[in-house]
């Protein structure tokens, strides 16, 4: 393939050329030439095949820059493709939480997110999604998305997470939306000490706030 490179193919040609080079060497072994071929190959026809070769040859040597530029571009390709599309958000929002940058959780959310539209069935998405505004202290995102968990599970929703929402409402300062939002927890098991004493607690509140002004 080499030597026909040399004789400047159509970029279709050299497209299917490189894409030959870059197999032959990682089956000889040699990922720097595979690497090398993988790039040329991504940049004169950037398609599924190519970007995702090359993100897994970067990730075999720990390039997460290179990695992460191309899942990026894998990103734009497969957004017609729910499932893959998902996964390779999933990847970049692991990429983007190993970054010591200050913004890392906040472009980390925006490819849970991204992942969360091309799956949003996915829990366990959600899951880490709810974690990462937990870890980062983010409350308004955090009461957004246990909300919404909460809206989605109905009447089947643990206690837990309408008493995670209600505190996290209290915090922002929304008592009287903290407080509805325990009622129906609190109907639904009465026993639950954790529930009636913050409800109770949150009424209290509202009822002060009420009397100031």
């Amino acid at each position: 393939p080499e030597g026909t490179l040399a004789l400047e193919p159509t970029d279709a040609r050299a497209a299917e050329l490189l894409e030959l080079l870059a197999r032959a060497a990682l089956e000889l072994g040699d990922a720097g030439r595979a690497r090398t071929a993988v790039s040329r190959w991504a940049s004169l026809a950037p398609s599924p095949a190519s970007l995702g070769l090359q993100a897994e040859l970067a990730r075999g040597v720990s390039d997460a820059e290179g990695e992460t530029a191309a899942l990026e571009g894998l990103e734009v390709l497969l957004q017609a493709t729910p499932a893959p599309h998902a996964l390779v958000c999933l990847r970049l929002a692991e990429l983007s939480l190993a970054r010591p940058e200050a913004d890392a959780p906040r472009s980390a959310a925006s490819w849970y997110r991204r992942a969360l539209a091309s799956a949003p069935d996915d829990a366990e998405l959600r899951r880490r999604l709810i974690e990462l505004h937990r870890r980062t202290g983010n409350l308004p995102e955090l009461a957004s998305e246990l909300r919404g968990a909460l809206d989605r599970a109905g009447s089947a929703a643990p206690i837990a997470l309408s008493l995670e929402l209600a505190r996290s409402l209290a915090e922002l300062g929304n008592l009287s939306e903290a407080a509805r939002v325990l009622q129906p927890a609190f109907e639904r098991a009465p026993e639950s000490s954790d529930a009636g004493d913050l409800l109770d607690h949150h009424h209290a509140a509202s009822e002060g706030l009420d009397r100031d002004h």
